[in-house]
Parts: C-alpha cells; structure tokens; sequence
C-alpha cells in the first residue's frame, strides 16, 4: 500500500514538472491542479483503507455480541426472540 502510494507521489511530481512549462492543455495553475489531484486520490485511498478496517470490524461485533449473551446464561430461543421483538418496533 505504502508502496503503491509513492508510485502516486511520483507520478503525480512528474506530472507537476511537465506541466511548469507553458500550459500546453490549457491548465493555468498546474500547482492547484496537482494539489486537487493529490487530495483526491489521498482522499479515496483512506475512505477505501477505512472501508477495509470497518467492515469486518462490524461484522465481528454482530457475531460476539449475541455469544457474549449466550454466555451470559441467555438461550438462543430468548434471543432470537428479542431481537424478533425489537425488530418488530
């Protein structure tokens, strides 16, 4: 990942350096464009690690809470039925 992330670094410099020459495309401020691009693609790459933290992170969660229950002495029958109940509400 870190990896994959200078690869973008350097991409995104080279990018920068062909473009401090006059404008060929039209791209006036070639400095604002390459810290939008940088903001972006830093911006999607942590929603995406996020995304890989929390999905199983939650999905955990679901499945200890009802056998930390269980231990507690509850029956699978009481639960099934309370979580039918408060689904119901």
């Amino acid at each position: 990942m870190i990896n994959q992330t200078l690869i973008l670094l350097r991409s995104v410099y080279s990018w920068y350096s062909t473009t401090t020459a006059p404008p060929p495309l039209g791209i006036r401020y070639p400095a604002l464009c390459a810290s939008v691009v940088f903001v972006v693609d830093f911006g999607l790459l942590s929603m995406v690690v996020d995304l890989v933290i929390v999905v199983p992170t939650i999905f955990v969660t679901w499945v200890i809470v009802p056998i930390f229950l269980a231990f507690a002495g509850r029956s699978l029958h009481s639960l099934m039925a309370e979580g039918d109940r408060l689904r119901q509400t």
